[in-house]
């Protein structure tokens, strides 16, 4: 996950006493993906979003990867713990709109990453969400197929964007 690394790279540099490794602040950014939203115009892709996110949170809790998936929001109070001092938080929001059917790539890459995370899987939770997953995917683009023009997709997500740096005492 992005953001513990740049975490761990201003803790460091404050408990350190060395120099932030781009200068006096530290810039990150962290979406708030517990505040994700998608509309789709066909039913198949609410059933699609709820077995993503079942299949996602299976491989996060295989690899022990879970993290809380308000990650932006939290960014300046897990700074605070770190001895990070946060300077500002600005808020971007991040839209995909996909009007009429999505091109053939599109569903070849939301299969390919779905596939790429269940072949190091090891457990047999990952392998059934993937199987349902992969169903919900499947039945989600023959109903966009079907939907043709009438076909609407979009997604939203806010991203955090935080500056930090270490406090003026500590400098």
């Amino acid at each position: 996950m992005r953001h513990r690394f740049w975490l761990a790279a201003l803790a460091a540099a404050a408990v350190l006493g060395q120099p932030a490794p781009h200068g006096a602040q530290e810039k990150g950014k962290e979406p708030d993906n517990a505040a994700r939203y998608l509309y789709s115009s066909v039913p198949a892709g609410a059933v699609a979003l709820t077995a993503a996110t079942r299949f996602f949170t299976a491989v996060a809790d295989a690899r022990e990867r879970a993290t809380h998936p308000a990650v932006g929001p939290r960014v300046p109070s897990l700074l605070a713990f770190a001895g990070i001092e946060a300077v500002d938080v600005r808020m971007f929001p991040v839209t995909s709109v996909q009007l009429g059917v999505p091109p053939e790539d599109v569903w070849t890459r939301r299969r390919a990453r779905v596939e790429e995370a269940v072949a190091g899987a090891t457990t047999d939770r990952v392998r059934d969400a993937a199987v349902v997953f992969l169903a919900a995917l499947d039945a989600y683009r023959t109903e966009a197929a079907e939907a043709n023009t009438a076909f609407v997709e979009i997604q939203n997500t806010m991203l955090f964007a935080t500056v930090g740096q270490k406090p003026a005492a500590r400098r």
